[in-house]
């Protein structure tokens, strides 16, 4: 089972506003054409190897025209490290990056690497076991890196491809596969260089963005944070900042006030290109795999992948609100202008006294497995009267019951236009729910915007325009599915009053 990972690995010096430490201070950081540019237009790169007998640790130091840029650390245990030195950083510590792949809890171990300096680069060849445990392994990893330094800029830059093969498929009991470690420090209620208490360390927070968005990550405010996304792509990028911790006041010995790197990760997957060494099982476990998918093409809905429901009585889920949806023995299925599916609502009601809405329905059901993404762009035709929802969603009736279901909900409210409303049920009655809205970062439900819906068995998470605006981790109310997807439009009754509208 074999995976390959392209691999974008930045570090640089990053400092928020301009100290006294003025030879620490550096632009913006370049463009990644300009780095390669500043690197190659000169010459003098040198791999120096110094052994510290003590604790059998081997260290590769990296230098461009003498200056120490990098330093390639393996262990007594043959734990590979790769940590950085762009700036004036005196003592020399700062953010680590481990790229060896490991399951979790495993002991980093049994790594390999070679280096070799030429007149442009260094180029770093790497391989190990996939750590399993204390002294097992679960398959092996190899890794290709090209490293240049940017003195001007005090930038390092390395690309290159990392292999993983695994033993076997991924599952519950090996849990998931961490492609790599980076380690670094944000610390709390420490002395201070200069006296007085507060906060320091190397970092100041990680930048993470997917195939799903972005997020800040800082430590302070999420001590314990364990975001799981199906991803192809992934970009970390630890800010750096000024270490200020008084460690002689600690009882430990002194170190220098620092700048520290903000190592920045890029990782992208890509496919075997072998039939014969691809596996369902493992780029299933990391790979989207759409179910189906609806352009709204030509004239008309699909009558294979939509449907609309079919009454029964008056109890059946065809009238909620002060709305009665359009049934099959009365209606088509929605139109469709300009690839726009039109999910109408009318004030008139040719079978009774109330609106006349539409309830949109996959034909086919999503389980959950591990896990589902369902991705919807619409906006709301202005102008958008008050009193109306416009509701994109999953949802299904437990078997046997009216009224136990599962629900995961976008809501647009006209009554609140620059605010997304959200809900989930699991197993749950029929009512109020879990709601929760949030202000749109640009524009407003008359505004076209992709909404994203990630159901997981551990948590549900809520995206707009590619950015996380809500998770739910509890377990009691995840859905368990499977689920239906609906696109509706309806008019609330007064027991929704934050939606409702007397005219």
């Amino acid at each position: 089972m074999v995976f390959t990972v392209s691999v974008l690995f930045m570090f640089c010096l990053f400092l928020s506003c301009a100290e006294s430490f003025a030879q620490d201070i550096q632009p913006e950081r370049t463009s990644l054409s300009a780095a390669i540019a500043a690197a190659t237009s000169s010459t003098g790169y040198k791999v120096t190897t110094v052994k510290v007998a003590p604790t059998k640790m081997t260290e590769y130091r990296l230098a461009y025209q003498g200056k120490h840029f990098l330093s390639v650390i393996m262990d007594a245990n043959g734990a590979m490290a790769i940590r950085p030195h762009p700036g004036n950083d005196t003592n020399g510590w700062g953010s680590t990056w481990y790229p060896e792949s490991f399951l979790p809890g495993a002991t980093l171990r049994k790594s390999g690497v070679s280096l070799k300096a030429t007149a442009t680069n260094i180029n770093l060849k790497a391989s190990g076991i996939v750590s399993k445990g204390s002294s097992d392994s679960f398959g092996t990893w190899t890794m290709v890196l090209s490293f240049s330094f940017d003195p001007v800029n005090k930038q390092i830059l390395a690309t290159g491809n990392y292999v993983v093969k695994l033993k076997g498929a991924l599952s519950d009991i090996t849990g998931d596969l961490n492609i790599c470690k980076i380690a670094s420090n944000y610390l709390t209620n420490v002395p201070l260089i200069g006296g007085g208490t507060g906060d320091t360390g190397d970092m100041k927070q990680a930048d993470v963005s997917n195939d799903f968005g972005s997020y800040v990550w800082i430590p302070k405010l999420q001590p314990a944070f364990f975001p799981q996304e199906r991803t192809l792509t992934l970009d970390i990028d630890v800010e750096g900042q000024r270490n200020n911790v008084n460690t002689a006041a600690q009882g430990f010995p002194a170190i220098v006030s620092a700048y520290k790197p903000s190592p920045r990760v890029f990782y992208e997957l890509q496919l075997p290109t072998s039939s014969s060494t691809a596996s369902s099982s493992i780029v299933g476990g990391l790979i989207p795999k759409t179910a189906w998918s609806d352009e709204f093409t030509g004239k008309k809905m699909s009558s294979s992948i939509w449907k609309i429901p079919t009454w029964v009585s008056s109890s059946d889920g065809t009238y909620f609100g002060r709305t009665q949806v359009r049934c099959s023995q009365n209606s088509p299925l929605p139109a469709i202008k300009g690839g726009n599916a039109k999910i109408l609502l009318e004030t008139y009601n040719p079978t009774g006294y109330s609106f006349y809405g539409t309830d949109l329905i996959a034909k086919q059901s999503v389980s959950l497995g591990q896990g589902v993404l369902v991705t919807v762009v619409a906006k709301a035709e202005a102008p958008f009267p008050g009193g109306i929802v416009a509701g994109i969603f999953l949802y299904a009736l437990k078997a046997g019951s009216d009224t136990l279901h599962d629900e995961i909900d976008f809501e647009l409210v006209s009554n609140q236009p620059y605010q997304i409303a959200t809900n989930i049920y699991g197993d749950e009655p029929l009512g109020t729910g879990h709601p929760a809205s949030y202000p749109f970062s640009s524009g407003s439900i008359t505004d076209y915007h992709k909404y994203q819906i990630l159901w997981l068995p551990n948590r549900v998470s809520w995206y707009v325009d590619g950015v996380l605006v809500r998770t739910v981790t509890t377990q009691s109310p995840i859905p368990t599915g499977p689920m239906y997807v609906h696109i509706n439009m309806w008019a609330p009754g007064s027991d929704w009053s934050a939606a409702y509208n007397t005219r």
